[in-house]
């Protein structure tokens, strides 16, 4: 029980990192030989794979956001991109990101800088594929998802020098 109310402990007073909380919640699983909460923390801390079903708090809803290039040197920023001008099976890549890395790639709080500006490109060849199909006479030159929720809620400590990637 002492380490069941150090993890209740540690959540509620929000002076550990979820990775610490997980951790100890793997410890948990093992003392109590729960196979679900021990598969259930391994996945957070190490990230889940791609064909893995994501729990519902994994998926953020985006808004996607281009800048363009037009004659004259002309550059329009941060341009809303709506996601119906795309085929169908793209649209989720510009509505929605599935969080699958490990929890320790968005840990927040000020202490590790939380400055709610995360930006997440979409891969080269979907930006290459819809360079002219949002404003006539203006080349998607970059895009990138995001959301309100998910700038404001998560922060990436790039700590192997990847980058975000939007999963699929």
């Amino acid at each position: 029980m002492k380490l069941l109310n150090g993890i209740i402990d540690m959540a509620t007073e929000d002076k550990e990192s979820v990775s610490v909380v997980l951790r100890n919640c793997l410890i948990l699983s093992y003392q109590l030989n729960n196979n679900r909460l021990k598969t259930w923390a391994d996945k957070e801390l190490d990230g889940y794979a791609k064909d893995d079903e994501l729990p519902s708090y994994r998926i953020a809803h985006t808004i996607s956001k281009g800048t363009f290039l037009g004659g004259g040197g002309g550059v329009l920023n941060d341009q809303p991109l709506n996601p119906q001008v795309m085929k169908p099976e793209h649209r989720n890549l510009a509505t929605q990101l599935k969080l699958n890395a490990p929890i320790a790639s968005y840990e927040i709080g000020s202490d590790q800088g939380a400055s709610g500006n995360a930006i997440i490109p979409w891969p080269p060849a979907l930006t290459t594929h819809y360079q002219t199909s949002f404003v006539k006479g203006w080349a998607l030159n970059k895009s990138m998802a995001g959301s309100s929720k998910f700038y404001n809620s998560w922060t990436c400590r790039d700590r192997s020098k990847q980058n975000f990637t939007i999963c699929s």
